[in-house]
């Protein structure tokens, strides 16, 4: 029975790390990472019987963190009795000079709940087994890992010292290890995707290159999963929106339209384009409102809010026009009426073209 959940969220807050962390719900796509970092395990794990452990240990910074995910779930090899192991997944986009240490009091924290509950149920005498925890780093970052790999590796002192230390084998997954279009021809829907993302920092044209051909290349997940084929569209098409120029979007966006051989799909892929375009835009204005109240607040007066949507105002009518000229600058910035300011912020999704705006 599936367990984890099915996403229809548009993946677009926090890319990627809150993205990748909502798509690794699904089964498929967290099996095919684990065939990345495990392939020697992979095989003997049941992915349809995974759960995610609630994370209640008590250190502060990972209760802030949403980056992390502990899945339990059922491992049966030939001539072994079925078992259930964890699997700690964290996600890096920058590396970090912790991370082995990190892990490894995370596991250990795990490891003392199992102990707490052992000693509450089990009878004097039986003997304590503890689940194996499978970690896994994945680093999505545009430069290679910088931090240590190992326990030992952060230890003060010489080799001799360190070989007393504990000793974890944490798998990492490097998405840098291959070209975009190498992940893109993938045959695995999960790391099709990502090679959007390990594309992010090429020039245009190769860029635009990677984004058609993993879209076009997801075309059969829509038969076998659609849930899946939506939830990993939605996360290109977030990617292109939120990280590209405004100059290149249009264009994209054609090239989603192009890369879907049925006139139905491309219709729905023309609407997730613009449910995401519209989170987007909701995003940026909440974020102004935001900062405007704050300003607002800090200062006891309004202008912080006069200052936070003017900012909004003009950002919003950059990202769907391009550069400004100076006179719509300076319309922009001698309005001082917050309300008039934010109904020109609503007004901005409505209009077509530049010579449409009015304050």
């Amino acid at each position: 029975m599936l367990s984890l959940s099915r996403t229809r969220r548009v993946v677009v807050h926090d890319l990627p790390d809150h993205a990748i962390r909502e798509l690794l719900d699904h089964p498929d796509n967290l099996r095919e990472l684990v065939e990345e970092a495990a392939p020697e395990l992979a095989p003997h794990l049941n992915f349809r019987r995974a759960r995610i452990e609630k994370r209640d240990y008590a250190l502060e910074d990972w209760r802030e963190r949403q980056n992390d995910l502990l899945i339990r779930i059922p491992y049966h090899a030939p001539g072994c009795r079925p078992i259930l192991i964890c699997i700690l997944i964290e996600h890096q986009s920058t590396s970090s000079p912790v991370m082995p240490l990190r892990m490894l009091v995370y596991a250990v924290l795990y490891w003392e709940k199992k102990w707490k509950t052992w000693t509450e149920r089990e009878p004097h005498g039986k003997t304590l087994r503890l689940p194996a925890v499978l970690g896994i780093v994945f680093y999505t970052g545009v430069v290679g890992w910088k931090g240590p790999r190992s326990i030992a590796e952060m230890i003060d002192g010489p080799e001799a010292l360190r070989k007393g230390s504990p000793s974890w084998d944490l798998r990492f997954v490097e998405l840098r290890d291959r070209k975009p279009e190498e992940w893109a021809r993938d045959p695995r829907p999960w790391w099709t995707a990502l090679a959007v993302l390990r594309g992010d920092r090429l020039r245009a044209k190769a860029f635009r290159e990677v984004f058609a051909e993993s879209l076009e290349r997801l075309q059969p997940l829509h038969r076998e999963d659609r849930v899946r084929w939506e939830d990993l569209m939605r996360f290109v098409i977030a990617l292109a929106q939120r990280r590209r120029v405004l100059s290149e979007v249009a264009d994209l966006h054609a090239a989603a339209l192009a890369s879907q051989q049925q006139v139905a799909r491309r219709r729905r892929v023309n609407e997730m384009w613009n449910v995401v375009k519209g989170s987007l835009e909701d995003e940026a204005l909440k974020r102004g409102e935001a900062r405007g109240e704050a300003r607002g607040e800090a200062r006891g007066e309004a202008r912080g809010v006069v200052l936070g949507r003017r900012e909004d105002l003009q950002r919003l009518l950059e990202r769907r026009f391009g550069p400004l000229p100076e006179p719509v600058r300076q319309r922009i910035g001698a309005e001082t009426d917050p309300e008039r300011l934010a109904g020109a912020l609503v007004r901005v999704l409505d209009i077509t073209e530049l010579a449409e705006f009015r304050l």
